[in-house]
C-alpha cells in the first residue's frame, strides 16, 4: 500500500512539472477560490478575509476587493493589474484608478452582449449615486413570481461572501475574463 501511495504521488508530481508549461490557463478554477469563501463574514472571519483581500471589511465596501482577490489568487488580471481595463481614466502603464469601485469592472475583461455563463462578472446599481455599484459572480439564473433573477456569489453581501439573488433586468453590465 505504501508502494502505490509514492508512486501515485510520484506521477502527481511529474505530471504537474510537465503540465504547467504547456497546459492553458483554466479560468473557471476561480469560481473554487470563490466558493471556498462563501460564508465567510465580517465578524467571524475578519482576520482571514483581511488576509486574503488586503483590506478591512469592517472598515471598507468590499465586493470588488473579492472579485480582485479571487482573480488574482488564480493569475488572472484585475483592476489591480496595470493595462487590464479598458477605461478612458487609466492611464497606460497603471492599474485601474479605482479598483475598489464595483462599477469599474465595467472595464475590466470582455464584455459579454448574451446571457451570462458561470463565473461571469456582473455589476449592478446601489443606490441613486451613478458611481456606487455592486459586483459578484454569476451562478445562474432562477425566476422567482415570473420576474428573472441572477444568482450572485459576492462579497460583502449581507457582511458575508454569499449567494443572493438579484434581478437581472437590473444589470449594468457583464463582463468575462480574457482568455
Amino acid at each position: 500500500m505504501k508502494f502505490y501511495k509514492i508512486l501515485f504521488a510520484s506521477l502527481m508530481l511529474a505530471g504537474c512539472s510537465a503540465l504547467s508549461a504547456t497546459t492553458p490557463l483554466n479560468y473557471y478554477n476561480y469560481m473554487e477560490t470563490a466558493l471556498s469563501f462563501k460564508n465567510y463574514n465580517e465578524r467571524t472571519h475578519t482576520a482571514q478575509l483581511k488576509e486574503f483581500l488586503l483590506l478591512d471589511p469592517t472598515r471598507v465596501e468590499w465586493c470588488a476587493a473579492f472579485i480582485n482577490a479571487v482573480l488574482e489568487e488564480n493569475n488572472i488580471d484585475s483592476l489591480n493589474t496595470p493595462d487590464a481595463s479598458q477605461c478612458s481614466q487609466c492611464e497606460q502603464g497603471k492599474m485601474h484608478p479605482y479598483p475598489l469601485a464595483a462599477r469599474s469592472f465595467l472595464h475590466w475583461g470582455m464584455e459579454v452582449t448574451g446571457p451570462p455563463q458561470y463565473g461571469d462578472i456582473v455589476v449592478f446599481p446601489r443606490g441613486s449615486n451613478t458611481f456606487n455599484g455592486h459586483a459578484g459572480f454569476y451562478m445562474g439564473s432562477v425566476y422567482i413570481n415570473n420576474k428573472h433573477y441572477y444568482q450572485i456569489l459576492g462579497g460583502n453581501q449581507n457582511k458575508q461572501v454569499s449567494l443572493k439573488n438579484f434581478r437581472a433586468n437590473r444589470a449594468l453590465g457583464i463582463r468575462r475574463p480574457i482568455r
